[in-house]
């Protein structure tokens, strides 16, 4: 039985989206708010957008170092990842909260 995708198609894939993923998010982003008159603002928007093709080639990268050194199907494996995901979960949470959430009247 062959794989639908090699893992090396797949690791060529998510290294291309983490270069091509800020240009074009800087670039569509420029487009859209030099239509729209809010410029750079936008610009930047769409470069953090794209920027989280870099952070899916990190995380990508991490899991496979933690699988490769746990193995595939083991409860270290598992433990392992669900507590580097759920880290960064409420890493991005935290940030949130910081700098982009509004407060709330009551």
């Amino acid at each position: 039985m062959r794989e639908i995708i090699s893992e090396q198609a797949f690791n060529h894939a998510v290294s291309w989206l983490a270069i091509i993923g800020p240009v074009g998010g800087a670039a569509v982003g420029a487009a859209v708010g030099f239509a729209g008159k809010s410029g750079m603002r936008t610009a930047w928007k769409g470069l953090a957008i794209g920027g989280l093709g870099v952070l899916n080639w990190a995380l990508w990268r991490v899991y496979n170092l933690i699988t490769n050194e746990l193995g595939l199907s083991s409860v270290n494996n598992l433990v392992a990842q669900i507590g580097v995901f759920a880290a960064l979960g409420i890493g991005a949470g935290i940030l949130y909260a910081i700098f982009l959430a509004k407060p709330r009247q009551t």
